[in-house]
């Protein structure tokens, strides 16, 4: 499957509490920010659509500031982000073009290789899921099949946790050779350390 059939949903409502600021405008590199970063990453891989989602205030805070976004890149708003991630996967799915998988990843999340990316849309398969693994441990993103993206789309609770929720579908684990699947940025202190250690 090419690249360009492909469909990327940014996780970016969370309350970004611990970060004192919206955690998508931090300054990840000089003069990038995260959500510059991540989506100017699935635009060079080749991402048909990117779909970022927000909570109304990140919504309102993103239409206030300047970020350099790819042409066409839609923003969606989620009122019930309170609620948990799974609300907002579903948020983002709801406008994902019909029959594409769609990769999904978190603003905490901020690399997305495209040699990882290749690796996971080239081992698409119908009614899975692929996420990539490093020393042994799942990293991210995760890529769902259309059947997956449909079946979540049809579940009535916003609460779930989506890990649980794929456990009802069969996983395709991708080893990859790249570390940065599993940085996790939740702090501040964390930022620094990623800042400070370009990997």
């Amino acid at each position: 499957m090419h690249s360009g059939n492909s469909t990327i949903v940014i996780l970016a409502a969370g309350s970004s509490l611990r970060m004192g600021n919206h955690k998508f405008a931090l300054e990840l590199r000089p003069g990038l920010s995260f959500l510059e970063h991540i989506s100017l990453q699935y635009n060079e891989f080749g991402c048909e659509q990117i779909i970022i989602v927000l909570n109304p205030d990140g919504l309102d805070y993103l239409n206030r500031i300047e970020l350099d976004l790819p042409v066409g890149t839609q923003t969606v708003a989620n009122p019930v982000a309170d609620t948990g991630r799974f609300s907002s996967v579903k948020a983002g799915l709801m406008h994902a073009k019909k029959g594409n998988p769609v990769f999904i990843h978190n603003v905490d999340n901020p690399f997305a290789d495209k040699q990882m990316l290749t690796k996971l849309i080239e081992n698409h398969k119908p009614g899975a899921f692929i996420c990539p693994v490093f020393g042994g441990k799942g990293g991210h993103p995760v890529l769902l099949s259309p059947e997956v993206v449909k079946a979540i789309l049809l579940e009535k609770s916003n609460s779930l946790v989506l890990k649980d929720f794929l456990k009802g579908f069969e996983r395709i684990p991708i080893c990859v050779q790249d570390p940065k699947v599993l940085v996790n940025v939740n702090t501040r202190e964390e930022l620094e350390l990623v800042k400070a250690n370009p990997i």
